[in-house]
This record gives C-alpha cells, sequence and structure tokens, in this order.
C-alpha cells in the first residue's frame, strides 16, 4: 500500500512498508500501557500528520485507491472522509501529547 502513494522512492518503499507498522504499535502500546504515553502521542501525531498530507497530496494528484489504512479489510480509499478520519485522529493524539498540569 505505501507504493500507491507514491511518494518515496522504490529502494525506499520496502523499508517504510516494513517498519511503519512497528512503530505505529509501539507509539500505540506506550499510550494504551502508560508508559512514555507523552512521548507515543507525539509520535502517533507526527505519524497522523504524515498520513493526512500523504492522503491529501494523493488527492491533488488524482490517484484513487485504497489506502490500506487499518489493514485490507478497512478499504477506505483516499478522500475528504479519510481526511476527516485522519485530522480526528490526530487531534486526539495532540491532546494525549499535551503535558498536564
Amino acid at each position: 500500500q505505501v507504493s500507491n502513494f507514491r511518494l518515496l522512492p522504490l529502494a525506499l518503499v520496502n523499508r517504510v512498508a516494513m517498519t511503519l507498522p512497528w512503530v505505529e504499535l509501539i507509539a500505540g502500546l506506550a499510550m494504551i500501557f502508560g508508559v512514555r504515553a507523552r512521548s507515543g502521542a507525539v509520535i502517533g501525531a507526527t505519524l497522523m500528520a504524515a498520513f493526512t498530507l500523504a492522503v491529501l497530496a494523493a488527492m491533488a494528484r488524482g490517484l484513487d485507491f485504497e489506502c490500506g489504512c487499518f489493514g485490507t479489510t478497512d478499504a477506505t480509499r483516499v478522500g475528504l472522509f479519510k481526511v476527516g478520519q485522519n485530522v480526528t485522529m490526530l487531534v486526539l493524539a495532540l491532546v494525549a501529547s499535551i503535558r498536564p498540569r
């Protein structure tokens, strides 16, 4: 699915596709278990910002494909609905990354 966005050189597509799920998993587990939860939230927010920009770039170039977000069973295509989902998760991750007083 990473290659469908056509943002990376072919030499990096496989590396990113193999590494990205692990980064997402570690960030998610950090938030769930409260171990470096803010760090996990910052990583999550950074990833969501990058994913949102990637979807917007694909839309701007007229690409039409299933983004592969949440696996292949989700089957969400790149578009405004996906941007809305991403922005919602970005806001939640930003809220989670704020230092409590």
